[in-house]
């Protein structure tokens, strides 16, 4: 069962792009260890006791994996596929690095620790529904919940962005 994970982290290591991995090819492995587990109680001490071992090294080389494939999406600007397992996961990362980018910014508009935001369609964030085209200030907590549900675009300071625009 390890050498599946070892084997995954082998071959991410050797590709510039992120590695695309099927759910079905992670389903499997990890059927096979949900039946293993039924099984565990007909296992002698020394059995229970190694299976277990291996099941906390598949643990850490799953982190190994995430830590990579994750580092590939940060340092490289790496983009994953449509249907690979974690395209979810690599957007919201990259939603995460939107917002901190935002947080870094002087050229955002901001009032105190809260971002102007417009909503270029319907979200609904912490109980709240913002509207589309509506613009309002979002505390951090809600910007990262609006960056990862991609529902709009923090502003600008428009005079910047112009001052900017005439020196390029």
């Amino acid at each position: 069962m390890t050498e599946t994970y070892i084997k995954l982290i082998k071959e991410e290591l050797k590709t510039r792009d992120l590695l695309q991995i099927q759910p079905d090819r992670l389903d499997s492995i990890i059927k096979n260890i949900r039946k293993s587990f039924l099984y565990l109680h007909a296992l002698d001490e020394l059995g229970k006791e190694t299976f277990l071992q291996s099941i906390k090294r598949i643990i850490e080389d799953i982190k190994l994996l995430a830590k990579i494939r994750l580092l590939k999406v940060v340092l490289q600007e790496v983009q994953v596929s449509s249907n690979s397992i974690d395209t979810n996961t690599i957007e919201s990362l990259n939603a995460l690095f939107k917002v901190e980018e935002t947080l870094l910014s002087p050229i955002v508009l901001r009032f105190d620790d809260k971002v102007v935001y417009l909503f270029k369609r319907n979200c609904f964030i912490n109980g709240v529904l913002y509207r589309r085209n509506e613009i309002t200030l979002l505390p951090i907590n809600n910007l990262v919940l609006a960056e990862v549900s991609n529902c709009g675009e923090v502003l600008k300071d428009p005079f910047i962005q112009i001052q900017l625009r005439s020196t390029t």
